[in-house]
């Protein structure tokens, strides 16, 4: 780790190889951290962490002859808002994140990059807002080199690999087009990973699109509405999809959806939402989901089954006519679904499902009892939504011990 050096220049031809984390900077202390590097055209190795954790770097030229970044290379370089990437880079991969915790507008994947890492998404920024994990607000241009053979963006703003078809990394200003069934078939894991659509960006999600994989839009922010194409068949979300996200608008899914475990999970509604014709929430669907103002969620007529915890510890800002847990079909349809035991535990305040042709009573089993909260209040704050469910989860270690 480096100290009391604010510049560091290289000399071109003088060195190959940079250990890892031998320029790393100490987030804690000022005189750590570089303010300014030069690296030189000979540098064929820079290692992990090699210059992470310095938190008042803000440019970096890479080197035509850098072959590999290595996994968190930049992480924590939380003021770095551009890397300048050259036409003639012999860069082949990019390390998972490499640009973690940056501040990044632009990228740009030169011609012979086969390899990226997106563990934690192509760039995960420093941005958002003091009450939600960070969100790569600034990330708003991602260019692929015409020439490269395994990776595009086709004017989309994203990577796509061209040979399966899978958006691997996109940005607030993402636009897939919905004519586009020869370039994007699925949206990968982590690809937009805490990204913030604001209100001047809604995001598309075309008919062409037939898998959204495991935490693809993890911590994302809907300023602006999320919509589905009317032709969506098959779509499936995986598993935690949605995981953490914020939804400021109604949302409605296709009819031709299948849910994985946790899609949204944790997840932050001001707007109601509609499952399509689903057959099954599976579990933890909504765990820990928080509706606020008159948000709920229509269940459709075509739920044959809910899940362990699918439901359980919700909070509502309001449970009544206009909110809560609404059922599209009638009340024999809704006794006939396959409830698991625990589907709405440490969920005191459903205690009603509102079918089409009158209400429901939910009633409360024993396994549920010992995690009812009486000082629950009617219009919780997120942050008593997001206690009640960290106590939650105490309270379920010891009872599970």
């Amino acid at each position: 780790m480096i100290e009391n050096i604010k510049s560091i220049y290289i000399e071109d031809g003088e060195m190959t190889t940079i250990a890892k984390q031998a320029m790393m900077g100490n987030p804690y202390l000022d005189s750590s951290m570089l303010q300014e590097v030069h690296l030189p055209n000979t540098l064929t190795y820079l290692g992990e962490r090699a210059l992470s954790q310095n938190a008042k770097l803000l440019t970096i030229d890479i080197p035509d002859s850098l072959q590999e970044l290595k996994s968190l290379t930049f992480a924590f370089c939380t003021k770095l808002s551009n890397v300048y990437i050259s036409k003639d880079s012999k860069l082949t991969s990019i390390g998972s994140g490499a640009f973690y915790q940056t501040n990044l507008s632009t990228i740009f994947i030169p011609t012979n990059v086969s390899s990226i890492n997106t563990d934690y998404g192509l760039v995960w920024s420093s941005a958002g807002d003091s009450s939600h994990v960070s969100g790569a607000l600034q990330l708003s241009r991602i260019i692929v080199s015409i020439y490269n053979n395994l990776y595009a963006d086709y004017n989309y703003n994203c990577i796509v690999n061209k040979e399966t078809k899978e958006l691997i990394a996109g940005c607030a200003f993402t636009y897939i087009p919905e004519d586009n069934s020869n370039n994007v078939k699925s949206i990968g894991a982590n690809a937009f990973i805490a990204n913030v659509f604001s209100n001047y960006c809604g995001f598309l999600i075309p008919s062409s699109i037939t898998d959204i994989a495991d935490w693809a839009f993890q911590e994302a922010r809907f300023e602006s509405k999320l919509e589905f194409s009317n032709n969506n068949s098959g779509l499936t979300l995986h598993d935690n999809a949605f995981y953490g996200a914020k939804f400021y608008y109604i949302t409605s899914l296709p009819d031709s959806v299948s849910l994985g475990k946790g899609v949204f999970e944790k997840t932050y509604f001001d707007g109601s939402i509609s499952l399509g014709r689903t057959v099954s929430i599976p579990e933890k669907t909504f765990n820990g989901a928080f509706f606020d103002h008159n948000a709920g969620i229509t269940i459709p007529e075509t739920v044959t089954s809910i899940g362990y915890m699918a439901f359980a510890n919700m909070k509502f800002e309001s449970y009544d006519n206009d909110s809560g847990i609404s059922f599209s079909g009638t009340m024999s349809q809704w006794n006939n679904i396959t409830l698991d035991s625990n589907w709405r535990i440490g969920s005191p305040i459903i205690t009603e499902i509102k079918c089409s042709d009158g209400t429901v009573s939910v009633p409360v089993n024993y396994a549920e009892t010992w995690v009812l909260n009486a000082n629950i209040t009617t219009s919780p704050t997120l942050a008593e939504n997001n206690s009640f469910v960290l106590n939650y989860s105490y309270q379920s270690q010891i009872y599970n011990k």
